[in-house]
């Protein structure tokens, strides 16, 4: 369990960090985009300015051909 903690991290960082990135990114998107999209972007920008943590359950299922049966990890991302 240890071991998947810093993998589901690093994900959750990156998936962050494009989605609330610098304003080069958001430009970007906006400019090729649907209306809308720019007052979307500045909307989550503004509210996740003030995320400071964050934590969530998780269950991973993983079918593998050694084991019968699929092996189930769970637990609590924080």
């Amino acid at each position: 369990m240890k071991y998947l903690r810093l993998p589901i991290i690093l994900a959750l960082f990156i998936c962050c960090f494009t989605v609330i990135g610098p304003g080069s990114f958001s430009a970007a998107v906006a400019e090729e985009s649907k209306p809308g999209l720019e007052d979307f972007l500045r909307r989550v920008e503004e509210n996740s300015a003030s995320i400071n943590s964050f934590s969530c359950d998780f269950t991973q299922v993983r079918y593998l051909t050694i084991f019968p049966k699929p092996v189930e990890f769970s637990g609590c991302l924080s």
